[in-house]
């Protein structure tokens, strides 16, 4: 074998590899901006979901090591609250939640805008009997497997760890809200 044998298909891997590499990045240059502008437009309407009377959003310049961002909400210039976005790792990944923050500091309510939980199982934590447990809850949720209590959720069968996932998602945003939001009781 000659170094010609060895430097011919090289060379072709290479400018394959390259002309890939251009390809790929012209795609993303491409998709960015509309995946981009979906995904803000999907977090608008999960928002105004829950928020049903708000008519503006502002992004705060506030996070911490488990909340990723946070929109003070408004109602004809008032203040009803704060959507706040955070991603706990579930079973299948992250799973990326709203969580609505009343002005008197309980969840108003939640959506999980993103998921890789398992069909079947950890996804149906997106069933409204499974959010709904989380309403108006002001401090730290415990997740049980039977007969829950006032602060607690009533897990979903065989997706444990999912349950916890969202339950963590919450009990952290209601922690930020605490300590960093001006929180009227």
């Amino acid at each position: 074998m000659n170094a010609k044998d060895i430097l011919n298909p090289t060379l072709r891997l290479f400018v394959l590899t390259a002309v890939a590499a251009i390809l790929l990045g012209v795609v993303y240059d491409i998709t960015a901006d509309p995946i981009l502008q979906r995904q803000q437009e999907s977090e608008a309407a999960a928002v105004q979901s829950i928020f049903a009377t708000a008519d503006e959003s502002r992004n705060e310049n506030m996070s911490d090591e488990n909340i990723t961002r946070v929109l003070s909400v408004f109602s004809a210039g008032e203040l009803i609250g704060w959507a706040i976005f955070t991603s706990p790792t579930g079973y299948g990944g992250s799973v990326d939640l709203l969580v609505a923050i009343g002005a008197d500091g309980g969840v108003k309510g939640l959506q999980i805008l993103n998921h890789s939980e398992t069909p079947g199982l950890g996804a149906n934590a997106n069933s409204p009997s499974f959010l709904d447990q989380y309403q108006n809850k002001k401090t730290f949720v415990k997740v049980v497997k039977a007969a829950p209590g006032d602060d607690e959720v009533l897990a979903i069968t065989s997706a444990t760890i999912t349950s916890e996932a969202v339950t963590k998602g919450v009990n952290n945003a209601i922690a930020f809200a605490a300590q960093n939001l001006e929180v009227q009781p």
